[in-house]
């Protein structure tokens, strides 16, 4: 390799390194000044049928009054889209939390908005489809690591709060809360000594506290429950409900959901402030840091190695081709997802954090090891890289992605680094296209003359002669088939039907493929 090639190859790495640390810096920063978004389009109000709806007064940035004594947040925008697409004036009413509930109960208002779904927090209510999420949090002085270590702890949140069925209750936790009729209140109390935290929806306590300007508290501990929030409407108002569902399909159809919220809630809903993050999770910076020092000198270490190295023609070849599929699986949009996924895991489940943690060094470590490498490896080894690999995905995926083994044949080798490239195309070119995601199916089999090993997936499917336009160089594919070829005397065959799924078929002839 010469020296201009490595220079080359140097610059890359370390610029894929800048994006990687400059994106994950844009997306934890959070400025400590309230947003000042406003309501750009206000209701027409020119119709005949009026909407009567109650808000909670101290919900910035959901629902609050703006300079001009006007309602404005997130909730209040939200409405006035909905109700013209209803064909219905709205009349806005902020209140305090405890008066929004009673003007439903005594018929005084036809919504509420901000409503948590769950049919506890409001009994013979009707609930709309889910409008935004958030999470409650604490807000105090001092860290916690478990909601046992709130036993003790003098605690504070509004009347008829959605944390006191979601949370207070089940933990038994009532008894020692206090109770206020706006969140501004309860986050005074803890400032001023009264109490030792206040729970509050993370977005809005964080607006509180910033309008406050007061930086003493932030959120600390784990998140206590999720908060999904809709419009509660009266009992009665069943046709309204349907009507209202339909109007907020259309607005999330169209991107004007998601508009809304990455004005009013981005900022506040998905991230903490970069200072909260490396107070809280300092540890998991420097490991991540260290971690990404250490891979970027082994690839340099690696590089260098290669070049000084004098190798046969045939070892040279497949040495490089293991370089390049390793290369087209270290993306820099994977490690991004993989390290979002572990921040936010962070928040949620610290142990689950470090589990995963431990995962992505094990998948960049079955990458690195691939290049020294140049025998086959047992089918379980292979298998233990797919495994590390899928589990990194499904934190991202979640429900979307299924993965099902039927492993009938285990004693034989392959390439390494032969199954996980496949099992990635299925998972990011097929299962994770479709809407409600779908399955990927791992299967091993063995005929008379040769051990078969079978990737297929349900996804969207590609025309066969048709080449992914996505502005990729992908090397994966001809790599493995190049190295089966060399190593094993294997084959691979691709099948694919749009919209019905893709099998990628290795066959590998014993002898050669067996242990």
């Amino acid at each position: 390799m010469n020296s201009l090639k490595y220079k080359q190859i140097a610059a890359a790495v370390l610029v894929v390194l800048l994006i990687l640390l400059g994106t994950l810096y844009y997306h934890t920063q959070l400025s400590f000044a309230p947003a000042k978004q406003t309501v750009e389009r206000p209701p027409d109000n020119k119709y005949d049928d009026t909407l009567v709806v109650v808000a909670d007064i101290d919900y910035r940035p959901f629902s609050f009054y703006d300079a001009n004594g006007r309602p404005s947040g997130y909730d209040i925008e939200f409405i006035y889209l909905v109700a013209d697409k209803l064909r219905m004036n709205v009349d806005i009413r902020l209140m305090s939390w405890a008066d929004c509930m009673s003007a439903i109960a005594r018929r005084e208002a036809n919504a509420i908005l901000g409503l948590n779904y769950e049919a506890g927090e409001a009994s013979g209510m009707l609930h709309s489809v889910v409008t935004s999420n958030d999470f409650f949090v604490c807000f105090g002085r001092k860290g916690f690591s478990d909601i046992a270590d709130l036993y003790n702890k003098k605690l504070a949140t509004i009347e008829n709060s959605g944390c006191i069925m979601k949370f207070l209750q089940p933990f038994h936790l009532t008894e020692n809360t206090t109770f206020y009729p706006t969140y501004t209140e309860a986050l005074h109390s803890v400032l001023r000594g009264e109490n030792e935290y206040a729970i509050a929806r993370y977005s809005v306590g964080r607006e509180i506290l910033a309008g406050l300007n007061r930086r003493d508290i932030r959120a600390v501990g784990p998140f206590v429950a999720n908060c999904s929030a809709c419009v509660g409407l009266s009992a009665d108002s069943g046709r309204l409900l349907d009507a209202m569902n339909h109007a907020i399909r259309e607005l999330k159809q169209d991107g004007t959901l998601k508009r809304l919220t990455d004005k009013w809630l981005g900022r506040y809903v998905e991230t903490l402030s970069f200072k909260d993050f490396v107070r809280v999770f300092d540890w998991i910076i420097i490991a991540a840091g260290l971690m990404l020092l250490t891979l970027v000198a082994l690839i340099f270490y690696i590089y260098h190695a290669n070049h000084a190295t004098i190798l046969q023609k045939k070892e040279l070849e497949l040495t490089q081709g293991r370089i390049s599929v390793m290369l087209s699986q270290i993306q820099p949009h994977f490690l991004y997802n993989s390290l979002s996924a572990i921040r936010e895991l962070c928040l949620i489940d610290p142990q689950a954090a470090s589990r995963t943690l431990d995962e992505f060094a094990m998948y960049l470590r079955g990458n690195l090891d691939a290049l020294s490498i140049a025998k086959p490896i047992p089918l379980d080894k292979e298998l233990e890289h797919v495994e590390t690999y899928l589990a990194l995905e499904k934190q991202r995926f979640g429900n979307k992605l299924h993965v099902v083994y039927d492993i009938t044949a285990r004693d034989f080798l392959l390439p390494a680094l032969t199954l996980q490239p496949i099992v990635e195309n299925a998972v990011r070119h097929g299962v994770t296209k479709r809407a409600m995601g779908g399955t990927v199916t791992i299967s091993t089999a063995e005929t008379e003359t040769e051990y078969v090993a079978v990737v297929s997936d349900n996804g969207v499917g590609f025309a066969p002669r048709k080449t992914i336009q996505d502005g990729r160089n992908h090397v994966g594919i001809d790599n493995i088939r190049s190295r089966l070829a060399s190593m094993c005397g294997g084959t691979l065959t691709i099948q694919s039907e749009p919209d019905v799924g893709t099998t990628v078929v290795v066959a590998m002839p014993k002898g050669i493929a067996g242990t």
